[in-house]
């Protein structure tokens, strides 16, 4: 059972840690006119560096509706559901409303980047809003 623990332990950091270090990826052609991609440079070929890059092939359209008495407000709103029941929009309310119940300091980032904790005041406020959501789309 350890030894089936370790095994795996180690296959997921081998597999995360090659997903980073893969950042860069040579392309070359042999002698026999065949295409090769290396993470290393051949010995005495001309090789030319790719970087690879990851996410979305196409732009992915999406629904972003808001709630327009929140948006008002001036305050942060998460986007009501274009049908009654969502079960990604359900989670993510799920998980939101558990984390704004278990902490008592949450930390958030603001329109300029720059991190910063809710007062209790935006804590309560986003309580309301997540049970809202959880009700309406789960």
């Amino acid at each position: 059972m350890r030894l089936l623990m370790m095994v795996t332990a180690l296959t997921i950091i081998l597999l995360s840690s090659s997903n980073l270090a893969a950042e860069e990826v040579y392309k070359w052609v042999d002698d026999k006119g065949v295409t090769h991609y290396q993470a290393h440079p051949p010995k005495n070929r001309e090789a030319k560096s790719i970087t690879t890059k990851t996410g979305h092939s196409t732009p992915v359209k999406y629904n972003t509706q808001t709630d327009k008495t929140v948006a008002k407000k001036g305050t942060d709103s998460a986007p009501t559901p274009a049908s009654k029941k969502d079960p990604e929009l359900c989670s993510k309310a799920q998980a939101n409303l558990r984390t704004l119940q278990q902490y008592s300091r949450v930390r958030t980032t603001d329109e300029n980047g720059e991190a910063r904790y809710l007062t209790p005041e935006e804590i309560e406020q986003r309580k309301q809003n997540a049970t809202r959501i959880v009700g309406e789309a789960c």
